[in-house]
């Protein structure tokens, strides 16, 4: 089904009360507990995929040093699930750390990690992985580490289980920032990839996104995706900081579009940026992160600028102070759906950029005690129900209308929405026979038969629920040179997907 967006090119009429209604993604765990001395520290972006009948995780797992200070290290975490939500830690005995290889290390040397299936690669590349490496900046981060790169950047890899890896190339792929995200589109059968860069605006180095897509191992040139404006930074101000960066993105395809989950972080003060000049550094910027918010966007499958909601409302906002999550959120790289759910492993920072204390001169040992007691850096899981990330909606009553060519719709189809109503609500539909010139449904009659007053009406919470008229569900013959109208009814409702789809009686 395809996404109830305004944008969508099937849409020919939005009334006046109908607005975007975002996801109201509920979170639970921790679902991957810092319970082992290579997490101890905890675990971030997590690549979940469900594989072998089963779900597989990846993950930067995070360590305490001799000295009690946060290793931010390039070591890959894995874990398995039965249903996404307990975790076990295999001992895979592949890298040594600590003395000991019993641990779910695997073999790759990546920061900012994402693995995925490429179903389209031979069985020895049937696993990707996208990352950032540097050991020449963070020499002995693991003990016993013997690989040595070039340059510092993002690098990619290949492996034919998922837990054996063979890094593709000496040098990087891109050099930008530390953090990048890739998911596989089943539907453009590519590697979708994003990663900032820094670039100035309003006077302020900040940070961008920009993509690329990969086929066959091939990279296409980076493009600008997304920068903060000036709009985001009046988002800021009214949560007490003052400009905004977008740290990275999330990715979720979709058959018709293609969303991103923006990491938007709010910047209250300049000491960073004051530090920089002092140490020579050539882009000052502003720093100490107030919030980690996440925020919509979307583009069409077919190219496009990038859009985001009108107000830019957060998607997830960090909660009240003293909870865990009141300093926001890191998100996985893609959002990882099953047949009912929508899925997104998070984490939450306990302080401001989660490792800022130390930073900022907290003792190393209360720095580790104040992990281990508040529960920072922690996988947790927001869920969904599946193709309700964005809808259209109404607490009144109004109408939207999409348009279908003759030669798309006819017998034998039928109209499939994913919907809820509220208490009261209900959803109706009525069909309209009608050229583009006609104006379909605005001073003509229906299709007989297939009347508001034909249609039963819809009620309830549906993923995916057919639209019968009496007893039937079939489309009616419309001409190919003419257009068929689907004018939907909503009271008190939300309509997230429609689709097309043959007639199962």
């Amino acid at each position: 089904m395809q996404q109830l967006l305004e944008t969508n090119p099937h849409v020919w009429h939005w009334g006046t009360a109908i607005r975007p209604v975002q996801a109201t993604p509920e979170i639970v765990g921790p679902v991957i507990p810092n319970d082992t001395p290579v997490d101890e520290a905890g675990g971030i972006f997590p690549s979940v995929i469900h594989d072998q009948g089963m779900y597989r995780m990846w993950y930067n797992a995070w360590q305490w040093g001799p000295d009690n200070k946060l290793w931010i290290s390039y070591t890959v975490g894995y874990a398995e699930s039965n249903d996404g939500l307990t975790w076990r830690k295999p001992a895979l005995g592949l890298v040594e750390f600590g003395g000991r290889s019993d641990n779910n290390l695997v073999d790759l040397p990546f920061g900012g990690t994402t693995v995925m299936v490429d179903p389209l690669a031979p069985p020895t590349h049937r696993y990707r992985a996208f990352g950032t490496a540097d050991s020449a900046r963070t020499p002995q981060r693991l003990d016993g580490w013997s690989r040595k790169w070039y340059s510092y950047g993002h690098y990619t890899a290949h492996s034919a289980d998922g837990l054996h890896w063979v890094v593709d190339e000496d040098l990087p792929r891109f050099i930008p920032g530390d953090t990048a995200t890739a998911c596989w589109d089943p539907w453009s059968n590519c590697v979708r990839y994003a990663f900032r860069k820094n670039r100035r605006y309003g006077g302020v180095w900040r940070r961008d996104v920009y993509t690329a897509e990969m086929r066959q191992g091939l990279f296409t040139p980076e493009i600008l995706a997304l920068t903060p404006d000036d709009y985001d930074d009046i988002r800021a101000r009214t949560y007490g900081a003052v400009v905004c960066d977008y740290y990275y993105m999330s990715w979720f395809p979709q058959p018709d579009v293609i969303f991103g989950l923006v990491q938007n972080e709010y910047c209250d003060w300049l000491h960073e940026g004051q530090d920089y000049v002092a140490q020579g550094r050539v882009y000052p910027m502003f720093g100490g992160p107030a919030e980690e918010h996440l925020s919509l966007a979307w583009r069409e499958r077919d190219g496009g600028s990038w859009r985001h909601l009108p107000g830019r409302p957060s998607f997830l906002a960090p909660t009240p102070p003293g909870t865990l999550f009141h300093s926001g959120y890191y998100a996985a790289p893609y959002v990882t759906s099953t047949a009912s759910e929508d899925w997104l492993y998070l984490c939450n920072g306990q302080c401001r950029h989660s490792f800022l204390p130390r930073e900022a001169g907290l003792d190393p040992a209360r720095m580790r005690a104040f992990y281990r007691e508040n529960g920072a850096m922690l996988i947790h899981r927001a869920h969904w129900p599946r193709g309700r990330v964005l809808g259209a909606g109404t607490t009144l009553i109004d109408e939207l209308e999409l348009r279908f060519d003759g030669d798309e719709v006819g017998p034998g189809q039928s109209v499939h929405l994913n919907l809820s109503t509220h208490p009261g609500g209900s959803v109706r539909v009525a069909l309209f026979d009608s050229s583009e010139a006609a104006n379909a449904g605005i001073g003509t009659a229906p299709i007989a038969g297939y009347a508001k007053e034909d249609c039963l009406p819809l009620v309830g919470d549906h993923l995916d629920v057919t639209v019968r008229w009496g007893g039937r569900a079939s489309l009616p013959s419309v001409p190919e040179s003419r257009q068929l109208a689907v004018r939907l009814y909503v009271d008190c409702a939300t309509v997230y997907q429609f689709g097309i789809v043959p007639t199962v009686d």
